[in-house]
């Protein structure tokens, strides 16, 4: 998300939610600021937790005021695959696989421990008075064209520390990343007479693999629809749609065929501009991913 969108939505963050906060004034229990640590954990939607390899920003301001207090990043693993995403734990209780320990049930009734911890980052925030927190989360940090962003809110109370699980805030989006070498490349169309092959990385943001659902992953490639686009002197020439294991090289590789413009001058040409885009979507987690990139074809 922009810097100047992210801007707008505290602004408006803060003009509803600013005038609705109780005014103080100068009467509070504590005359000076309180050390008050506050622990937030990032799940890629429908996978596992940001970790620090792909990487997710945290950033906290206040809603008043929108001055930011803190930031950092996440640290630490993704977490345990089966805690979370085969085990099942009751909404009032405080597991939910995140923790190493978390103790729950998989689908044919067997208890699970927990045997990792996955990544956090935890702020300290020195406090006066009771202060609501929005808490603004960036991830992956790389590739940075995927980057998404999401936003929460919370009160947080002078000295009363949120840790544990802590604070868990949900981030949509999918990894979609066409190799470097592809963006800006000179192909000399006599080459690729037979199309430009394209392979790209697809991964949820936490970075977790995706394959067909033969190789027992957690992530099927079938479950995930892959449009391909070409456009050339601004118009759509050619578009394909499938699954994403009709595309499959390797684990969380992909490979897909654009064909040249049939409008493409003869003889000599130089520089002629395609744009290549790549559109992925897991419609059963409302999961969303785009790279786009230019070729120039040469003669």
């Amino acid at each position: 998300m922009r810097k100047w969108a992210v801007s707008l939505l505290v602004a408006v963050f803060v003009s509803v939610v600013g005038t609705s906060v109780v005014r103080a004034e100068d009467w509070e229990k504590h005359s000076e600021p309180v050390p008050t640590k506050v622990l937030v954990r990032v799940l890629s939607h429908g996978a596992k937790a940001m970790s620090q390899k792909t990487g997710a920003l945290v950033v906290f301001r206040d809603a008043r005021t929108g001055k930011e207090l803190d930031k950092g990043a996440v640290q630490g693993s993704t977490g345990d695959t089966k805690a979370l995403m085969e085990a099942g734990y009751q909404r009032m209780e405080p597991a939910t696989g995140l923790i190493k320990g978390d103790k729950g049930f998989m689908p044919d009734g067997t208890p699970y421990e927990s045997t990792d911890e996955a990544a956090k980052y935890i702020a300290t925030l020195y406090l006066d008075r009771p202060t609501q927190l929005l808490i603004e989360v960036y991830g992956p940090l790389m590739p940075q064209h995927s980057m998404g962003s999401t936003i929460t809110n919370t009160w947080v109370f002078p000295g009363e520390d949120v840790l544990g699980q802590g604070i868990v805030v949900d981030l949509r989006g999918l990894i979609i990343d066409a190799r470097d070498s592809l963006r800006g490349a000179d192909i000399k169309a006599d080459d690729v007479k037979s199309g430009i092959q394209v392979p790209f990385f697809m991964r949820m943001m936490c970075g977790c693999p995706i394959a067909p659902k033969s190789m027992g992953l957690q992530w099927r490639a079938e479950d995930f629809k892959i449009t391909v686009q070409a456009y050339y002197k601004g118009k759509l020439y050619h578009e394909e749609v499938t699954t994403s294991d009709k595309l499959f090289v390797d684990v969380s590789s992909f490979k897909a065929n654009v064909p040249l413009p049939a409008n493409l001058p003869a003889g000599s040409v130089s520089k002629e501009r395609v744009k290549i885009r790549i559109m992925a979507a897991q419609p059963s987690q409302a999961n969303y991913g785009i790279d786009e990139f230019d070729v120039y074809l040469n003669r």
